[in-house]
């Protein structure tokens, strides 16, 4: 790289170099910033918005066996709280995608079983333990932990007779899929009067391409001016096969 930018006469050489250094290997970032004990950057210390709430987080820690490398659990932990939440000393383990992009990770595979989620468990200094419920997959294998992992991450039971009291968490919502009987961000109003216009379409037969499900059911009941039932999933109508009910 250094000779590269020798060669260079186009740019300024020292300052370039320093500073792909520095972004490359996040020497540009307050380290006191850094989530414990993961030493990763977070983007967001608030609960995940917009696409970051369609996939899970990792669960991560550093890999005793390789310096600056970290392994554990890929998407296994659902985006459904805030990291600023939880005490500085856990707030590392549960990192989104995007913050570990250039750090080299080892992923174990998951544990097939059918048991129920885990919970993460924590003490408040303010109060007493808290819980977020049922967020760790259970393709997590708990014997597969680091110690300080084992003693937060338990089962409902566990974490319940411990006494701890759940927090409230944002409700999961995929920002790609809309429909006009929920609001769903800025805009909705306007969004909500182009998919009512499409079902309108869809209904009288003038809709290019992938007709609507509203066609069939509920809509296309509401449509005709009342509650009707008839044959063939309301695909076909005629006055004779409609039924009041």
């Amino acid at each position: 790289m250094s000779i590269e930018v020798d060669r260079s006469r186009s740019i300024d050489r020292d300052a370039w170099f320093i500073r792909v250094v520095e972004r490359a290997w996040r020497l540009d970032q307050n380290p006191d910033d850094a989530l414990e004990p993961t030493g990763v950057f977070p983007e967001t210390l608030d609960a995940p918005k917009g696409l970051a709430q369609t996939r899970n987080m990792d669960l991560l820690w550093p890999d005793e066996k390789k310096p600056g490398a970290l392994k554990g659990y890929k998407v296994a932990v659902k985006p459904t709280f805030a990291r600023k939440d939880l005490p500085k000393a856990i707030r590392g383990y549960f990192t989104l995608q995007s913050e570990t992009e250039t750090i080299p990770k080892t992923f174990l595979p998951p544990r097939g079983a059918l048991l129920p989620p885990m919970s993460i468990v924590f003490e408040r200094e303010d109060g007493p333990a808290a819980m977020i419920v049922d967020v760790v997959s259970s393709n997590v294998d708990p014997s597969e932990l680091p110690p300080a992992l084992r003693a937060i991450i338990l089962t409902r039971d566990e974490a319940t007779a411990r006494g701890a009291t759940p927090l409230v968490q944002q409700k999961l919502f995929n920002p790609i899929y809309k429909k006009s009987s929920e609001v769903f961000g800025e805009g909705s109003d306007a969004r909500a009067q182009e998919v009512l216009e499409l079902k309108r379409k869809a209904f009288a037969g003038d809709n290019a391409g992938q007709i609507w499900l509203g066609r069939t059911g509920k809509f296309s009941d509401e449509f005709r001016g009342g509650v009707y039932r008839n044959d063939s999933l309301n695909v076909t109508f005629k006055p004779d096969n409609r039924k009041k009910v």
